[in-house]
């Protein structure tokens, strides 16, 4: 069976010698050569052609994802996982999802685990590793509460009215007392806020306008 051949490409002297050492020693993966800038990762990639790049994400001149794009170009069948940390944080995922990265981990994976990775890589398989995948699953969910605390409904002057005694636990017919309306208008109203913020009952609201997520101003 055929060895598989890596190229490792990363800004850190210390991380760069002790991965070396490793990967000397793995069975069945042959260590090609290093680089620790963009411009010299994609001259020794084209020339070394390996089967595996990993590809250290503060790769710079030229950055990490022109550096993924540009070598995908030229080498469609070449692996290539990057070693992320978040820092630039899901917008920074979302643009390196774009160079087509076989998958992503962090300089903190178990040695064994990145053996295993490096032998099945050569699959067309997509992944990331669970430390990651946590941070990013945290993070959507960050960015998805940011978002709609910032929804701007267009409530109407009644309905803002409605959304007050709503919040401070108003049944419909004390609402109606207050505003002098029927029932059944306090009723309309409160439908059309359901609509428009699509939630689905009165708890649903009480409890989104006590997160924040929706403004009574």
């Amino acid at each position: 069976m055929k060895n598989i051949s890596v190229l490792i490409a990363d800004t850190s002297e210390i991380f760069r010698i002790g991965l070396e050492s490793m990967l000397i020693k793995w069975s069945g993966i042959n260590l090609v050569g290093t680089s620790i800038e963009g411009e010299d990762t994609i001259k020794k990639t084209l020339e070394l052609k390996p089967d595996i790049l990993l590809l250290d994400e503060k790769i710079s001149n030229p950055e990490c994802n022109e550096v993924s794009k540009y070598i995908k170009q030229k080498l469609p069948s070449i692996k290539i996982i990057i070693f992320s940390e978040l820092e630039k944080g899901i917008n920074g995922l979302f643009d390196s999802l774009e160079s087509k990265a076989t998958g992503y981990i962090d300089h903190h994976i178990n040695p064994e685990i990145l053996a295993n990775i490096l032998r099945e890589a050569k699959e067309d398989d997509f992944f990331i590793a669970p430390s990651l995948g946590k941070k990013l699953v945290d993070e959507i969910v960050r960015i998805k509460l940011d978002n709609q605390r910032k929804m701007n409904f267009s409530f109407t002057k009644r309905e803002k009215e409605m959304l007050v005694h709503i919040g401070n636990g108003l049944s419909n017919r004390e609402i109606a007392n207050i505003i002098f309306v029927s029932e059944n208008t306090v009723k309309a109203h409160l439908t059309r806020i359901l609509q428009k913020t699509n939630l689905q009952n009165r708890r649903q609201i009480i409890l989104a306008i006590s997160k924040g997520l929706i403004s009574v101003e």
